[in-house]
C-alpha cells in the first residue's frame, strides 16, 4: 500500500471515465478485435493496450502502423460502435466497485470533481447516462475540447481551469499509461 495522501492538501480530483470508472476496456477489446477480424486483421491485447486513454485520432495512427495504411480506420469504427452498442445494450456498462462511495465521500470533504476522458463529448455522456452516473460530474472535459490528447497534459490543465483549481492542487484517478503520464506532465 502506498503513502497516504492527505486530503486537506488537495481541492479537487479529476476523473478519467473509461476502465477507470467504467469497466469499458473489455467490451471494447471485443468489439475492436471482432470488427477487425471480420476483416483478416488479428488484434493483440498488447495492440489494444497501445490505444488505451488515447484520442481516435491517435487511435487511427496506432492501428495504422499495426496492420498498414491501408486499413479502412474509419469504416472499421463506425462498426466498432454499433458491435459495441448491442453489446452495451444486451450486457450493460458495469461500474467499477466504490465509485458512488468515493463521490459521495468527496462531496462530504467539499472537494471540486470533474471528469476528463478522451472520448468524444456524446459518448461521454451516452456513457454516464447508460451507467446511471449523469449529473455527478458537473464539469467533463473531453477530447473534442483539447487540441493534444494524452498523454499531452491538455486535459487535465484544461479541467483543473475550468474547476478553478491549480492543478498542483488536483489528484487525477487515471488507468492507462498515456493518461498517467498526461496527469504527471500537468
Amino acid at each position: 500500500m502506498g503513502p497516504a495522501i492527505e486530503h486537506k492538501r488537495y481541492l479537487a480530483v479529476i476523473f478519467d471515465l473509461g476502465g477507470l470508472i467504467l469497466d469499458t476496456e473489455r467490451p471494447s477489446f471485443i468489439a475492436w478485435r471482432r470488427v477487425l477480424a471480420d476483416r483478416g486483421y488479428l488484434l493483440s491485447e498488447d495492440q489494444y493496450f497501445q490505444i488505451l486513454g488515447h484520442t481516435i485520432e491517435d487511435a487511427e495512427i496506432i492501428f495504422h502502423n499495426a496492420f498498414g495504411p491501408d486499413l479502412p480506420f474509419n469504416e472499421i469504427l463506425v462498426q466498432k460502435q454499433i458491435y459495441l452498442d448491442k453489446y452495451t445494450a444486451a450486457h450493460g456498462i458495469a461500474i467499477k466497485p466504490g465509485l458512488f462511495e468515493v463521490l459521495d465521500v468527496l462531496e462530504k470533504l467539499s472537494k471540486r470533481i470533474a471528469l476528463a476522458s478522451s472520448s468524444g463529448i456524446e459518448l461521454v455522456e451516452q456513457r454516464l447516462i447508460d451507467a446511471g452516473v449523469e449529473g455527478r460530474f458537473k464539469t467533463i472535459v473531453t477530447g473534442n475540447d483539447v487540441r493534444n490528447g494524452k498523454p499531452s497534459p491538455d486535459i487535465f490543465l484544461l479541467a483543473a481551469k475550468k474547476i478553478d483549481i491549480a492543478p498542483n492542487l488536483c489528484i487525477v484517478l487515471e488507468d492507462s499509461e498515456a493518461g498517467i503520464q498526461a496527469a504527471h506532465s500537468a
